[in-house]
């Protein structure tokens, strides 16, 4: 839901948020967004990828294909108090994520202080 998954980024005046795919068994591939806000009061920005007009709902990027792993970087300079990261499977997954089948995926935010 809206209210989860958020994490403070208010000690940075840039950051940025990796992204590591170690396994990805699924078809379509995964795709990702990155969402920030200046106060928990504050409307949720779009921070990447980024919306042009006439685009005014959150959407994703594909990122990385189906079987497909790999790291990327999402990254602002603009100043949040928190961001969210949004992950989902472009199409279907393939239904048995137990062992070799589970999409394995990390994010680690690194961040330079105020």
């Amino acid at each position: 839901t809206s209210a989860f998954g958020w994490f403070s980024v208010a000690a940075f005046n840039k950051f940025s948020v990796q992204v590591d795919v170690t396994q990805n068994v699924n078809t379509g591939g995964l795709q990702f967004h990155l969402q920030c806000r200046e106060s928990s009061e504050a409307p949720v920005v779009q921070v990447y990828p980024v919306l042009t007009f006439p685009t005014v709902t959150p959407s994703y990027t594909s990122a990385l294909a189906s079987t497909t792993t790999g790291s990327f970087i999402l990254s602002t300079q603009d100043t949040f108090t928190s961001c969210r990261v949004g992950m989902m499977i472009a199409t279907t997954d393939d239904g048995s994520d137990t062992g070799t089948a589970a999409e394995q995926v990390s994010i680690t935010l690194t961040g330079r202080a105020n």
